[in-house]
């Protein structure tokens, strides 16, 4: 099994997501903080696909209990979710322009685009580490 298949694995059987990585789109049970906004996926630099028949895209925060958030991207073909200790990268040059990038350890690339300021300073506190932690490295 190669690195690059491990990543489209099924989910565990316990039904959790995993972490940075992608698996079958499934219905989301959880519910958290919704953003809506442009989005786009790359994997090894090859793009995903949206889900056919969704007009929403976005993310989604949930809250995994002791502090520990997990990000859900809405609206691709794959479950994309990734938390603060998956993050290689955050790009945050352009927040005012409602633009920011994530990176996560294993390539994959999250652009978001018309998305509020304030939005993308809550997802930013989402994913830096709480104390203790070394934040991620951002440009």
């Amino acid at each position: 099994s190669s690195p690059r298949s491990a990543r489209w694995a099924a989910a565990p059987r316990s039904g959790r997501p995993l972490a940075g990585e992608l698996r079958a789109r499934t219905p989301m049970a959880a519910s958290g903080t919704i953003f809506r906004c442009g989005v786009t996926v790359e994997v090894g630099g090859k793009a995903i696909h949206k889900a056919r028949g969704v007009k929403d895209l976005g993310l989604q925060i949930v809250d995994k209990g002791k502090g520990a958030r997990e990000v859900h991207v809405l609206g691709f073909k794959r479950e994309i979710a990734f938390s603060a200790s998956t993050v290689a990268q955050i790009v945050e040059g352009r927040i005012a322009e409602g633009t920011l990038v994530v990176v996560t350890k294993d390539r994959i690339q999250v652009r978001l685009a018309n998305a509020h300021p304030a939005q993308l300073e809550t997802l930013l506190q989402c994913l830096r580490p709480t104390a203790g932690g070394a934040a991620p490295p951002s440009s």
